[in-house]
């Protein structure tokens, strides 16, 4: 998952329902390796 998320917030960057957003969206990618 390289690349800039489309709302452009980072990890980093952001508050914390951007970082929850990105979370969010890769739940469904990362559940498999959790």
């Amino acid at each position: 998952m390289t690349g800039t998320p489309p709302r452009g917030a980072g990890p980093t960057a952001g508050g914390g329902a951007a970082v929850f957003a990105q979370i969010d969206w890769a739940a469904p990618w990362l559940a498999p390796y959790a």
